[in-house]
């Protein structure tokens, strides 16, 4: 009876050793994730409110998790606009496998449109989610949706 027992235990070992060294190979062959940009380092690429949104400001923001979100106002106004994050995808293959369907371009770069709601675009690793805030009719166009979009330095983006 003891030598079962004791046959018993040692098989589980075996089965415990042999799992744990399955477990040592997948973490061997998860591919090193690349380092992501700095959500500050983000920050001089937005837009600069020149002629074209003079009349407009950033408002609150936010850092948390891996992306950063603005709110964009009229200026001197609390009426929020739009508002856009901004994601740094290069881990995401999938997200950026999303793009090559993309039908619709902002410049050169793969956008997803809803008309009159939102513009996203991938630029390169970088990806920007502008939406138009649904209490402001101002910007649910998608056309001044694209052009500011077009306001980010998007080539300095597509180099990140």
């Amino acid at each position: 009876m003891k030598l079962k027992h004791f046959a018993s235990i040692a098989l589980v070992a075996v089965f415990m050793v042999s799992l744990s060294a399955c477990k040592k190979q997948e973490e061997k062959a998860k591919p090193e994730k690349a380092p992501t940009v700095a959500l500050t380092e983000l920050v001089k690429y937005l837009p600069k409110f020149d002629k074209a949104f003079k009349d407009l400001e950033f408002d609150q923001y936010s850092t948390t998790g891996t992306w950063l979100q603005i709110n964009v106002l009229k200026k001197g106004k609390k009426d929020r606009v739009m508002w856009f994050q901004v994601f740094d995808q290069r881990n995401e293959q999938s997200t950026k496998d999303g793009y090559a369907s993309a039908t619709e371009k902002v410049g050169k770069y793969p956008a997803k449109v809803a008309k009159d709601s939102f513009v996203w675009i991938l630029a390169n690793n970088i990806e920007i989610r502008l939406v138009a805030d649904d209490k402001n009719k101002e910007f649910k166009n998608t056309d001044k949706l694209k052009k500011f979009l077009e306001a980010f330095d998007l080539a300095g983006l597509e180099k990140l």
